[in-house]
């Protein structure tokens, strides 16, 4: 995070606890069968991805005044968040 004083002399804050990630939305049905799974062990099998994805989780999160389920996708670098 890039900011600057009061004094306007410029400073750098990193948080090197921050794991990139972003959010896809999930239907109902993806719970109901092993897709996880699936896509966890599909994605570790491309060279491309693999080692960019460090972790696929579900959560519920609160979207448009209810409640909805997303993948959260955690990488390894935050320039790879499409």
């Amino acid at each position: 995070l890039w900011g600057k004083t009061k004094n306007g002399k410029s400073v750098l804050a990193m948080d090197r606890g921050f794991e990139p990630y972003f959010y896809v939305e999930v239907e109902k049905e993806f719970l109901k069968t092993n897709e996880l799974d699936n896509l966890k062990r599909r994605i570790g099998e491309l060279k491309e991805f693999g080692e960019k994805v460090k972790k696929i989780e579900l959560v519920e999160r609160k979207y448009l005044g209810g409640r909805k389920t997303f993948l959260r996708i955690l990488l390894s670098n935050p320039r790879d968040i499409p």
